[in-house]
């Protein structure tokens, strides 16, 4: 990709609207722009660094996959976390040995390709993923793939740029997660990764998002303990 043409796209994401506008505004502004130029049907950012996890969306049913994948725990998006490598998946059910469960789940909602790449910061190690969702399976052409690495690189700077302060929201999210893991592992003597098992096994029967399953633990407005035999 030429400097020409970053230069371009960077100076499309320079802060030209209202004061207000927030690093998220532009974020979703970059997801449009993959959307425009790659042959997708939706785009979604997720980020998790400075202690927060926040998604972004370009509609709501790139929105719920990504929500299924952090409830999960399983999926393109955690590997790419995890890793700090693309993950692409041109024919998603080919994937369903690796994802199981959320094969199911994109099956039932129309998913046949994703490709998620990740949003290296300065040290080259992922503080999010920038995910392609199609609902036709195939591979993205060479320039397509070109094009959403330049734009992850992108999305990454305009992150690490960002000086406003934390969401409050997503910090009580993440806090209310941490809450509940610590809770049930102290309840049943289990470990912290069992207790986040327990959590997640909770959220997908009930098709809830996973941290409504952990609010309604720290609240005491559900009981898990039938599921340890209890």
């Amino acid at each position: 990709m030429g400097e020409r043409r970053r230069h371009d796209l960077w100076r499309r994401l320079q802060p030209v609207a209202p004061a207000d506008e927030t690093v998220w505004d532009r974020v979703s502004t970059a997801c449009e722009m993959v959307l425009h130029h790659v042959r997708i049907d939706a785009v979604a950012v997720s980020v998790s660094c400075r202690g927060l996890e926040h998604t972004v969306a370009t509609d709501g049913w790139a929105e719920q996959i990504e929500d299924y994948q952090h409830t999960l725990g399983e999926g393109p998006v955690p590997d790419v976390l995890q890793s700090g490598l693309a993950v692409l998946a041109p024919d998603l059910l080919a994937k369903a040995n690796r994802w199981p469960v959320l094969t199911t789940r994109a099956a039932a909602n129309t998913v046949a390709a994703v490709f998620a790449v990740p949003l290296p910061d300065t040290r080259s190690n992922p503080v999010g993923v920038l995910t392609l969702y199609r609902r036709t399976t195939g591979p993205l052409s060479t320039a397509e793939l070109r094009h959403t690495a330049v734009m992850a690189g992108f999305i990454a700077k305009l992150i690490e740029l960002d000086d406003e302060p934390p969401d409050p929201e997503g910090v009580r999210v993440r806090a209310m997660l941490a809450a509940a893991t610590e809770l049930l592992a102290t309840r049943h003597s289990i470990t912290r990764e069992d207790a986040l098992v327990l959590l997640r096994a909770h959220a997908y029967v009930q098709d809830r998002p996973l941290h409504h399953i952990a609010e309604a633990v720290v609240n005491q407005d559900l009981s898990l303990d039938d599921d340890r035999g209890r």
